[in-house]
């Protein structure tokens, strides 16, 4: 293998640990929908919601564009015309993206330009907008309850 670890080894810790939990215990899927489109009316933010057995709410959130940043504004519904209301803080948040990630290919020489783990940050409330770069995945995690 790699003497480096690869991106695919952040997002795995990322989705392993920070949005779900490792072990056999109940997590709950909820349904997530996202307004950021293309021209062609495909969704360019996805977002993936879990109850984790601790009780925190996780949001698991993919920026498939490659060159546009979005802020996000995260919302949970119990359903249609329930009243939508924020995660509740403090809030964890992690991020790849390009700005700790990079690959330099050259064939079989290719290697990481840039190899930090993601950004993480804590949030004070579910209020405030997420800024998601470009080809990014971020994790938001409530505090429990």
């Amino acid at each position: 293998g790699a003497p480096w670890p690869l991106a695919s080894f952040w997002e795995t810790q990322m989705l392993t640990h920070d949005w779900t939990l490792p072990g056999k215990d109940l997590h709950t899927l909820y349904a997530t929908r996202s307004s950021a489109r293309d021209g062609a009316g495909n969704e360019l933010v996805r977002a993936y919601a879990v109850r984790r057995p601790d009780g925190r709410m996780a949001l698991l959130l993919l920026n498939l564009s490659p060159s546009r940043p979005y802020r996000v504004a995260v919302r949970l519904s119990a359903g249609a015309g329930s009243k939508a209301r924020f995660l509740v803080g403090p809030l964890r948040e992690w991020q790849l993206s390009s700005a700790n990630y990079t690959w330099r290919p050259a064939e079989a020489a290719g290697a990481p330009g840039l190899d930090l783990p993601p950004v993480q940050s804590t949030r004070g409330s579910g209020r405030s907008r997420v800024l998601l770069g470009p080809y990014s995945i971020t994790v938001l995690r409530s505090a429990p309850g």
